[in-house]
């Protein structure tokens, strides 16, 4: 049987059709088994990081908070806080409650042993004001809420938010005389941010940002504070069923 050219070219294209059809349907086939391997590992879709229900709430809880950090800005000493909440959230976005701080851990900066030093006619002890402690009516909303995996089994919870709060600074400060110190009190604001970091629904990891500003004996005084800590949470009354 004589082939002619067009049946020969008519021939090889339905060779070449039908050879990559069959490649296509394999291909789509392994497509498809690779898909569903992936879906059987990494399919978020029920699981609680990707839906909207809060899995850590707040609402009704007490928040026992211990923080450690840093003030950055003094002239004269680098000072270590300590301090301490009792918030109580009244819902998932706001708290209130109170926070004392221990400023009295600290030690000479550069400048102040330089003064001591070098002026040895000069008494360095009055030439600034030593921060003792404080305390706080505090509240803080806090609107971002959000969840984090780690691998494909830990889960947890973060939120931040911003604090405000009014109270006194106690201080060990020179007269105005430069003669001798004494304790005196202040008015006191306080501004900053708060973010937590949950591991369970009981205990978080805290980070804040603050400034406390407060008019000193001689000058406005707005010490900043870097802090890390760890809050606890102790259920008290029962949240609301929509949270």
């Amino acid at each position: 049987m004589r082939v002619n050219q067009w049946q020969l070219s008519c021939l090889i294209v339905l060779m070449l059709a039908f050879g990559t059809e069959t490649h296509g349907v394999a291909l789509a086939q392994d497509v498809t088994a690779l898909n569903r391997a992936l879906d059987a590992r990494w399919q978020t879709q029920n699981v609680p990081a990707v839906e909207g229900q809060i899995a850590f709430t707040h609402a009704g809880k007490l928040e026992f908070g211990v923080l450690f950090g840093y003030q950055p800005n003094d002239d004269y000493a680098n000072v270590f806080p300590f301090t301490f909440d009792v918030m109580y959230h009244m819902d998932e976005f706001w708290r209130v409650g109170l926070r004392g701080s221990i400023l009295m851990a600290h030690t000479d900066t550069k400048l102040k042993r330089f003064l001591e030093d070098h002026q040895p006619t000069l008494d360095a002890s009055l030439l600034y004001e030593g921060q003792l402690g404080d305390i706080l009516a505090v509240a803080s909303y806090q609107p971002a809420y959000g969840k984090w995996t780690a691998g494909t089994s830990g889960l947890g919870a973060f939120d931040w938010g911003l604090m405000a709060g009014l109270g006194a600074v106690i201080v060990d400060a020179p007269n105005k005389e430069k003669m001798k110190r004494e304790k005196k009190a202040h008015f006191e604001g306080l501004l900053g941010l708060q973010a937590h970091v949950f591991f369970t629904t009981w205990v978080a990891l805290s980070l804040e940002a603050s400034i406390r500003l407060y008019q000193g004996t001689d000058r406005f005084m707005a010490p900043c504070f870097l802090g890390l800590g760890i809050s606890f949470y102790a259920p008290v009354a029962q949240p609301r069923e929509d949270n």
